[in-house]
This record gives structure tokens, C-alpha cells and sequence, in this order.
């Protein structure tokens, strides 16, 4: 009989050993599982974060760079030009004023002296009349 009682004593003790094995094993799943479940979280963050870092370096250059013109602009900045470069042309080639400076430099006896610094004067003007508009 205490043989039997035993037995039964051993298979309890078995049963008992056997639910904790398996609530071992159990345990041991989940901690592998959740284990397996934070690097795929590193593996994704880096992703959003160079996600944002490359919109943010994107909106950098957008206010870096200037927006495209339109045709109208285009056309508007380079006829200014021009029309500036025709009124300072025609204005130091009014003959009033060509007049006074020939006559200025007419005593030095160089061929086109008042020519060349009328150009030099426009050309001075022009650079201060394009920078500051």
C-alpha cells in the first residue's frame, strides 16, 4: 500500500511538475515574443526618424532656394535693365552735355576723352542705379 500511495504520491508530483514545465515554457514563449517585439520598434523608429530628418533638410532647402519666377518676372527683370542702360545712354549722350564735357577736356588733346569718361560716369551709375533697385 505504500507502494500505491506512493505512486500516486509520484504521479502528483509529476502532474504538478509537468504544469509548472509547461507554465515555464509558457513563460519562456512570451518573454521570447516580447523580446522580438522591441527590435522591430528600433528596427521602425530609426525609419520615422530619418522620415523626418530628410522633410526637415526638404524644408531647408525650400527656404533656401528661391522660388521659380514666372515669365513675366523674368521678362520684367531683364527689360528694367535694359530700359535703365537706354536712359543713362541717352541722357549722357544729350548733346548739352556733351558739349560741356568736350569742352572741359578739350585743352588735354586726347582723342575721345570726353567719350570715354562719359562712359566710365554711366557705367558708375548704372552699377548704383541696379544695386539699389
Amino acid at each position: 500500500m505504500s507502494e500505491m500511495g506512493t505512486s500516486i504520491d509520484s504521479l502528483r508530483s509529476q502532474e504538478t511538475t509537468d504544469k509548472k514545465e509547461e507554465e515555464l515554457i509558457r513563460n519562456i514563449k512570451e518573454d521570447y515574443t516580447e523580446q522580438m517585439a522591441v527590435p522591430e520598434q528600433i528596427v521602425y523608429q530609426p525609419e520615422s526618424i530619418i522620415n523626418e530628418i530628410q522633410h526637415e533638410r526638404q524644408q531647408e532647402v525650400e527656404e533656401y532656394l528661391p522660388p521659380k519666377q514666372s515669365l513675366f518676372s523674368k521678362i520684367f527683370v531683364s527689360v528694367k535693365d535694359i530700359v535703365i542702360f537706354l536712359i543713362i545712354f541717352i541722357t549722357f549722350n544729350y548733346e548739352p552735355i556733351v558739349l560741356v564735357v568736350d569742352n572741359w577736356f578739350e585743352r588735354l588733346n586726347i582723342p575721345y576723352i570726353g567719350l570715354i569718361l562719359r562712359a566710365i560716369v554711366a557705367s558708375v551709375v548704372f552699377f548704383f542705379i541696379k544695386k539699389f533697385i
